[in-house]
């Protein structure tokens, strides 16, 4: 937008568009220029807004002069770099106007002020491709191109900004500080799409169109008081608003005092200590309270500490507060301390014997020092409180002051003058006026008080006579004894003193009631488990008063009184065993019934715990409480047979079963109950062995053979023996076969035993050479000899009398004899092998010892 300033009639000869033509402006009114790109421009009375959509640099405050031959025109020239008009780069720079035709125009320098007087300047057009249409008041249209702005002029005086239809009207605050960060809120129309917002030459530092009617911003940094702007978005001008917000000075904060600490901390109640405040913020200070009294003596000011004398105040602790220009500190504490005083002596009199015991009240005795009636110590002295003491008076005369002596924040001490008056002694004849009880049991233990006057003299106190063992003098005016056993009967009380003067009174022994303690009859029942929880019911006599129920020496925890011949408990956990139990009540303890815990029905273990399916195993269970067993189970079926040995054993046979594992289930008496071990018994399918063959089936009697058996059930042997002797390298090659190496033996036909895990034997049968002692034991005789190994005879080369069996020298070794070869598998089955070939084994052995010599 442009604005005419002077006298535009200059401007009528330019009408005709030809002078205007180059300028790209349109005259409206004589006195605005507006871009145009087409289109009517506004009416000659109203500020021209484009509709084009371009870009109109429409700031305030300051423009730039034009002169385009005809009349002085005034341009707003707030447009910096980049800004364009219709699309057009703004200029770098503004030249002043030529004074005369002949004359070059002078530079203006971009951002100088353009003076009031200043001659008319020109404003260099470079042709675009994208002309203005610029219309004369008469509608004549000329073409031109647009007009380029320079940087920043400053508007001279007289020459009013341009202001369209944005209106600014307030700003809120109207103040703020110099540093910037104030949010104001501005107040006016037009604000819609506004794009900036100025604080006299420097923009905010944010803002925000709330509305077409207020927009929030955030002041820059800035000093004094300044108009603010604010340019308008497409279809709206700028407006500024003079003198709309002043930029103050921040005022420094300064924080209210801090107490730290207070020096000394305590003080006497009548006042007078010198306090020094240490702390923080102290210099400004207008005054110290001490639990709201106003302290004296402020001096030695500074920002740290100050010195104040307190007031008087009662005894404890009070707050100590600061007051400055800048607000009131938190609290220190002081504490006010009492001092020493003596304010009564009681009693005021006594004997000028001494050892009156007088209460001394005051203040502040915690720690005295000392005590003196006249200046003479007391005897003895007791601080009872701070405010109280007991005192023996010393021997004097007359009426004393009553001093105590104090140390520390307490001061020296003080006196009560003329407080106690010594009296002239009277002997004093001891009273009894009262003894209580007046009666007791002739057992005797019962405590008597006598009281009565001048008892504190007493030397001795008599019951009819005798001497009490102990007496306890409390006062004065009492005393206390324990009576002795005595007859029934009304006695004398006497009470002698040194001077052997007494008092007398009566007491009565009364006969003492016999008293019985609890008794107890019965128990129900006697016997309970080790887990506790066993009701028990006592019957006896004189149960009604009970007060307490042990159990082996231990109180139960709850019992229930039914009647004075009754009372019922419930048993708590208890190692096994016969204990005591006993009633209790103010006469003493019942004589003890006997109550047993016994651990309940457990079975913990079966031996042997396998056996095979066929039953008839004899085993044996353990475990608890057996006695009274009424049955014994093997999963489902009974055993054949039990018999109960203890109470933790039990003999069964075995019935029989399928293989596997089943429970063991003793069933006990009622008392004990019953118990299962789960998977206690295992039947086991035994294999049935057969034995065919033994290969080779002889051997020399040195051993060392190796036998291989073949037969069928061999897989779980563990060892095989030769007439017990166990052979050596025993290998289960597999189920139907076993190989081993035979021992030494004497010669002739052995068994030969496998054996497995359970030791049950795999017997093979005796072989048919004689040998003293088998006693075959099989069918299925198979046979193995071993053969004798002789030495040289007598005379021979290495030879030695007698052979290898131990006979005599060329006896001959015994003649074979047929004996069986059994093979025994886990559970004892046996398979035998047949004695065919015995003849044909004992004629081959016979003929080997034949060829050796060994028979004639």
């Amino acid at each position: 937008m442009l604005q005419v300033s002077g006298d535009t009639s200059a401007c009528r000869p330019c009408n005709s568009g030809t002078d205007l033509a180059q300028g790209g402006l349109t005259v409206h009114n004589r006195t605005h220029l507006a871009q145009h790109h087409g289109r009517a421009p506004a009416t000659a009375d109203t500020p021209h807004r484009s509709r084009s959509g371009s870009r109109r640099l429409t700031y305030p405050a300051l423009v730039a002069v034009l002169a385009l031959g005809c009349g002085s025109l005034s341009l707003p020239a707030y447009a910096t770099d980049g800004d364009v008009i219709d699309g057009q780069s703004v200029a770098e720079e503004v030249q002043a106007a030529p004074p005369a035709a002949d004359t070059a125009p002078e530079a203006l320098p971009v951002g100088e002020a353009v003076p009031e007087d200043s001659a008319p300047a020109a404003v260099e057009t470079p042709p675009v491709a994208d002309p203005v249409a610029v219309e004369s008041p008469a509608e004549a249209p000329v073409a031109g191109p647009p007009v380029p702005v320079a940087a920043a002029a400053a508007a001279p005086s007289g020459i009013t900004p341009f202001a369209g239809d944005t209106i600014l009207g307030s700003v809120s605050p109207a103040t703020g500080d110099e540093a910037g960060g104030t949010t104001v809120i501005l107040t006016g129309e037009c604000f819609t799409d506004a794009e900036a917002v100025i604080f006299e030459l420097t923009s905010a530092a944010s803002f925000v169109v709330d509305s077409d009617t207020q927009i929030t911003a955030v002041t820059p940094a800035g000093s004094g008081t300044v108009p603010v702007q604010v340019v308008g978005g497409p279809g709206c001008t700028f407006a500024t608003l003079p003198n709309a917000f002043t930029y103050e000075a921040p005022v420094p904060v300064v924080d209210p005092p801090v107490v730290t600490s207070l020096t000394p901390d305590r003080g006497p109640v009548g006042g007078g200590s010198d306090v020094t405040i240490t702390g923080e913020n102290l210099a400004d200070v207008t005054g110290v309270t001490v639990d709201g009294i106003a302290a004296t003596g402020l001096t030695g000011v500074t920002d740290t500490s100050l010195t104040v004398t307190t007031p008087s105040h009662a005894a404890g602790p009070v707050d100590v507060v600061v007051t400055t220009t800048h607000g009131t500190s938190n609290a220190g504490l002081f504490t006010y301390h009492p001092v020493a005083s003596v304010t009564g002596v009681s009693p005021g009199s006594g004997s000028d014997a001494g050892g009156t015991t007088v209460t001394i009240t005051g203040t502040c005795f915690v720690g005295a020092t000392g005590v003196t009636f006249g200046g003479t110590p007391a005897v003895s002295y007791s601080v009872l409180t701070d405010s109280t003491l007991t005192a023996e008076t010393p021997a004097g005369t007359g009426t004393v002051d009553v001093s105590v002596a104090t140390t520390g924040e307490c001061g020296s001490g003080a006196t009560l003058a003329g407080s106690f008056t010594y009296t002239a002694t009277v002997p004093a004849v001891p009273t009894i006026t009262g003894i209580s009880p007046t009666e007791g049991p002739d057992t005797g233990g019962t405590t008597v008080t006598v009281t009565g006057t001048n008892l504190d003299g007493i030397q001795e106190v008599t019951v009819d006579g005798t001497a009490v063992a102990q007496f306890s003098l409390l006062t004065d005016t009492s005393l206390t004894f324990v009576t002795e056993a005595h007859a029934p009967g009304s006695v004398v009380v006497r009470v002698r003193d040194a001077s052997d003067e007494s008092a007398t009174s009566s007491f009565t022994f009364v006969a003492a009631p016999v008293v019985e303690a609890p008794a107890i009859t019965s128990l129900s029942p006697t016997r309970g488990t080790i887990d506790g929880g066993t009701l028990v019911t006592i019957t006896g006599e004189r149960l009604g008063a009970a007060t307490a129920v042990a159990v082996g020496g231990t109180a139960v925890a709850a019992f229930t009184t039914v009647s004075d011949t009754e009372i019922t408990f419930e048993t708590a956990a208890h190692a096994a065993g016969t204990v005591d139990v006993t009633v209790t009540d103010a006469n003493g303890e019942s004589a003890p019934a006997e109550f047993t815990f016994f651990a309940p029905l457990a079975v913990t273990g079966i031996l042997p715990a396998t056996g095979s399916e066929a039953g008839g195993e004899t085993v044996t269970i353990t475990g608890t409480c057996f006695t009274g067993a009424v049955d014994v189970l093997f999963g489902s079926e009974p055993a054949t047979s039990f018999v109960v040995v203890t109470d933790t054993s039990i003999s069964a046979v075995v019935p029989a079963g399928s293989a596997g594992l089943v429970n063991v289930t003793v069933t006990g008496s009622v008392e004990c109950g019953n118990s299962v071990l789960t998977g206690g018994y295992e039947y086991v399918t035994v294999v049935q062995p057969v034995l065919g063959s033994i290969t080779p089936d002889s051997g020399p009697a040195t051993g060392g053979t190796v036998v291989t058996a073949t037969g069928s059930g061999f897989e779980t042997a563990v060892s095989v023996t030769f007439d017990g002797l166990p052979a050596t390298n025993v290998t289960v090659v597999s189920d139907t076969e076993i190989t081993v190496v035979t021992p030494a033996h004497g010669a002739g036909v052995v068994d030969v035993v496998v054996n497995g895990p359970t030791d049950s034997a795999l017997q093979l049968s005796p072989f048919a050479v004689a040998f003293a002692g088998i006693t075959p034991a099989a069918s299925n005789a198979v046979s193995f000899t071993y053969e004798a190994v002789t030495t040289p005879g007598v005379g021979e080369s290495g030879g030695a009398a007698g052979n290898v069996t131990g006979g005599a020298a060329g006896a001959p070794a015994p003649a074979p004899t047929a004996v069986g070869l059994a093979v025994t598998g886990l559970g004892g089955v046996t398979a035998l092998l047949s004695a065919a070939l015995l003849a044909l084994v004992a004629g081959r052995f016979l003929l080997v010892r034949a060829r050796r010599g060994e028979l004639s």
